[in-house]
């Protein structure tokens, strides 16, 4: 059950803020994203297929080769085939750090006012995009990506952001699909930090996407931010699992 449930979340989050380029190849999804976030330029090991696992590392190569950049998977326990990590290491894959993926009940949430004013926009606004800008720190490219990423997305979407003494303080994106309300790009001015601004936005997106049928929330969180892992936890949040990359040089 668990297993199921670790599937239906990747697959969800796979298809909520595609990359510019995605290759369908024998159960496999190729993804790049001109090198902007390592997810968007990695494999998702989606289901078994029926190809040989060398064939289908070879096309792997040679699809991120010609791209100018490194093979790269995203491993959790429902990547297929099971074995497929042990086999990546085998063949001088390096293994790195990813996130946690946790969870909540939306009612957790969606029942409770936030502290913070709120605006919801059903598309990416350029006040929502200064503030994570200025927390992610980003050149003009990435921010040129990434703001093309986001401009593409299929789903029903949710830009919140949060307002502290009338200043914006927080940003955070919702996603929604077949149940599921996806909560990407969380960011808040480092002058508006640990005063309830990201909590407040998880409350509005709760609401939002209870509307429209959501039964639970997921949201990824570096395996290397503990203070965020923490935060989460406090809101409500566990840990269901974890994903790491898997990363071979092109030579």
């Amino acid at each position: 059950m668990k297993l199921a449930k670790i599937a239906k979340i990747e697959t969800i989050a796979a298809n909520s803020v595609p990359p510019k380029v995605v290759e369908h190849y024998d159960g496999w999804r190729l993804r790049y994203n001109y090198g902007v976030t390592r997810r968007a330029n990695s494999v998702f090991a989606e289901e078994q297929g029926l190809l040989a696992l060398d064939e289908k590392l070879e096309y792997i190569q040679s699809f991120y080769k010609k791209n100018n950049a490194p093979a790269r998977f995203q491993i959790t326990v429902a990547s297929r085939p099971n074995n497929l990590a042990t086999e990546l290491l085998k063949r001088d894959y390096q293994k790195a750090g990813g996130a946690l993926v946790q969870v909540a009940k939306i009612d957790s949430f969606a029942t409770k006012t936030p502290q913070h004013k709120v605006e919801v926009f059903k598309e990416v606004d350029k006040d929502w995009l200064a503030i994570y800008e200025i927390v992610e720190q980003a050149d003009s490219y990435k921010s040129k990506i990434r703001r093309e990423m986001l401009e593409n997305i299929k789903l029903k979407t949710a830009f919140g952001i949060s307002f502290i003494n009338n200043q914006a303080a927080a940003v955070a994106l919702g996603i929604y699909e077949n149940g599921y309300l996806g909560v990407f790009n969380v960011a808040t001015h480092p002058n508006m930090r640990k005063r309830g601004a990201a909590k407040a936005l998880m409350l509005a997106m709760a609401s939002w996407a209870k509307e429209l049928g959501a039964k639970d929330i997921y949201l990824q969180v570096s395996t290397e931010n503990i203070n965020a892992q923490n935060a989460y936890i406090k809101m409500g949040f566990k840990t269901l699992y974890a994903y790491d990359y898997y990363t071979k040089e092109n030579i």
